[in-house]
């Protein structure tokens, strides 16, 4: 039984997320289990570390024949059409607020699912995945989470 279980894991490399932020943490903990996508995201993986720290993370991850997806304040909810740049978290609150009215960046908040359950509803991922696609990353806000969401739905589950 070894045997099968190592030659599974050649053929898809282990995706594990790593970053920093108690949002992201969340967010891409309760989006493996909403959405059924693979990959590791454990608190060790979020914790305020340095980008040093984070370098040692992600090369023990590739060195292990494995695939890093690093975020940092991830703009995870891109949520509507316009690529602002917000200044402050603040300011990307608020906006958050417009479409979750009960949204705290609280760990008491961020830990029950629902959240991310209420973003992901009625194929919001999906659509704020093409949004941001469509924006240019020299622009003053743009956001590469939907690359790590292409590349998590692309996985066998």
């Amino acid at each position: 039984m070894g045997r099968i279980r190592k030659e599974r894991e050649l053929r898809r490399p282990k995706i594990t997320v790593i970053g920093e932020g108690l949002t992201e943490r969340w967010y891409f903990n309760h989006l493996r289990s909403i959405k059924g996508f693979k990959y590791d995201c454990k608190p060790r993986f979020f914790s305020e570390q340095s980008y040093s720290e984070m370098e040692k993370l992600i090369d023990s991850v590739v060195g292990q024949g494995g695939f890093a997806v690093c975020v940092c304040d991830a703009d995870v909810t891109r949520v509507d059409d316009a690529a602002k740049y917000f200044t402050d978290s603040k300011a990307v609150i608020g906006k958050l607020r417009e479409w979750l009215p009960e949204y705290r960046k609280t760990g008491r908040f961020l830990e029950k699912r629902k959240w991310v359950e209420d973003l992901c509803r009625d194929g919001r991922l999906e659509e704020a995945c093409v949004r941001a696609s469509a924006m240019k990353e020299d622009s003053q806000s743009y956001s590469n989470v939907y690359k790590a969401v292409t590349l998590f739905a692309s996985q066998e589950r």
